[in-house]
């Protein structure tokens, strides 16, 4: 993208390199969206793995006091 810049300073009224630019930008934007979303299913898939440990450990607690205590 920084080589169709230069061109545009070079000759601001070239449209080919105004369009390039704008496609570039588009690929970007797609490009960064896939990225996010990437990372929101990691993270997501995390987060409920996280939660199957915690309520694993809450059960074995809760039947480790139990038989503590009665």
């Amino acid at each position: 993208m920084k080589d169709f810049q230069e061109v545009l300073q070079l000759n601001p009224s070239n449209s080919a390199a105004k369009q390039s630019i704008q496609t570039c930008r588009e690929q970007i934007k797609v490009y960064q969206q896939k990225e996010k979303q990437l990372y929101a299913n990691i993270f997501a898939k995390m987060a409920k793995q996280n939660e199957k440990v915690c309520l694993l450990i809450l059960k074995r607690n809760f039947y480790y006091f139990f038989f503590l205590f009665f």
